[in-house]
């Protein structure tokens, strides 16, 4: 245990967090404090109890119901490597063969933004550590009104965010949490891995345009993020001698239609119209949902370049030649794929990868007034609960659609997502 104290405050001594390019301190959590010193707490005697080296748990993706459906069918479907010698090169095997590729849909806490209007980020923050802690117990509920957590489950070796909401707020915490317990987890988000992918494929990027929803872009998690990954390069680049230069963050918000051609002209164009003057060298498609139209959108750039019109050639100005629109989905699986090889970390089965889900629902509570007719929390309630305390709100059980929130069968409906074009993770 005081192994535990001395190297977690030694990294709240040096914790920080940037917020829209500006370094703030950020408090700890009393819910990590609790989990790292009290041997009495649950999270305590689960974290203190996993085993990081063993290679046979799952890659666990966590968030909300329609992100993390989109991300675990990106891994499961993956066929960027070849497997033998890791080079960047599909070879019609999945990149995650033998994998168990595990779901934690947050039905409950999400959708974040909610958080961020109430001022109650510091929830957010405890929602993405429990959810972790969550992915390495090796029990949970069987329902939503267990009083017994009784279900084996399987074991989470990677941690993998889908929202870049949690991402910019929960990030920090999740990796000083197992870092301050002397466990080797790696965690795996949106916003982090896209900006290391693009100074991985572009080294001298210094203009990123990324096109996000409203909430996410007031959020500020995209200037800050995009400044501490910034500031790393520089760091490599400065002891390899050279000098990246300034690096710039463009969020815009433009409707997106689902129409390529008019997609991509709208982005330049309000990219023009907004004064900038750097040349994009990559554009971050922020909105999960969209992420099946990365192909269609970079073969739209390619021809709208192309063209030898004066229209043209004004599109042409505003962006470098290696510029493509970047889907975070796959810079993730990018990510989990080199991770696994480098510390071979795989399990080696002869087998397809497997997907098995998890929801996290609301606990059953006596005050049915915090629920609505679905049983799910009221907003006024769920925005406004307070962090740090010990009572119990939600449930981690196995997935069953008999929990999942209602939806209208509409074309861009989370059902008709989750059982059409997610087959693969439904299944």
């Amino acid at each position: 245990m005081y192994r535990y104290l001395i190297l977690f405050f030694a990294l709240l001594a040096l914790s920080v967090s940037c917020r829209k390019g500006r370094e703030v301190s950020v408090p700890p959590l009393q819910y990590v404090t609790r989990a790292l010193s009290d041997t009495s707490s649950a999270a305590y005697g689960i974290i203190s109890e996993y085993d990081d080296r063993d290679n046979s748990g799952s890659v666990t993706v966590i968030g909300p119901l329609v992100e993390t459906a989109i991300v675990c069918e990106t891994l499961v479907l993956s066929d960027r490597f070849d497997n033998i010698d890791g080079r960047n090169l599909p070879d019609s095997l999945p990149d995650f063969a033998g994998e168990k590729i595990c779901a934690i849909f947050d039905i409950a806490d999400a959708p974040y933004a909610g958080y961020l209007k109430t001022m109650n980020e510091t929830f957010l923050r405890e929602t993405a550590a429990r959810c972790a802690v969550e992915a390495v117990n090796g029990r949970c509920y069987s329902h939503p009104f267990d009083h017994r957590m009784g279900t084996e489950k399987g074991k989470a070796k990677m941690l993998v965010l889908s929202s870049s909401l949690m991402s910019g707020y929960g990030y920090d915490d999740i990796c000083s949490m197992f870092g301050a317990a002397g466990k080797r987890m790696h965690v795996v988000a949106p916003l982090q891995s896209v900006f290391r992918h693009i100074f991985r494929i572009v080294p001298e990027a210094d203009t990123v345009g990324v096109w996000a929803d409203v909430d996410v872009i007031a959020s500020g998690v995209y200037g800050s993020v995009s400044a501490a990954e910034a500031k790393k390069r520089e760091a490599v680049d400065s002891e390899a001698g050279s000098d990246a230069g300034k690096f710039e963050c463009v969020c815009l918000s433009p409707q997106f239609t689902g129409n390529p051609a008019e997609d991509v002209k709208a982005f330049l164009d309000m990219y023009s119209n907004s004064g900038n003057k750097g040349r994009l060298d990559a554009v971050i498609l922020d909105d999960m949902r969209w992420h099946g139209h990365i192909g269609q959108m970079n073969a739209a750039l390619t021809e709208l370049l192309g063209a030898d019109t004066p229209e043209a050639a004004e599109y042409r100005s505003l962006v470098s030649e290696e510029c493509a629109f970047i889907s975070p989905a796959d810079a993730m699986s990018e990510e989990c794929y080199r991770i696994l090889r480098s510390e071979g970390r795989f399990t080696h089965r002869i087998a397809l990868p497997e997907a098995e889900g998890y929801l996290m629902v609301p606990a059953y509570n006596p005050n049915v007034e915090s629920l609505d007719r679905d049983g799910c929390f009221k907003e006024d309630y769920k925005y406004n609960r307070a962090p740090g305390s010990e009572t119990e709100t939600t449930r981690l059980i196995p997935a069953d659609v008999r929990y999942l929130p209602p939806c209208a069968e509409t074309p861009d409906s989370t059902a008709s997502i989750i059982y059409k074009s997610l087959f693969h993770v439904y299944q």
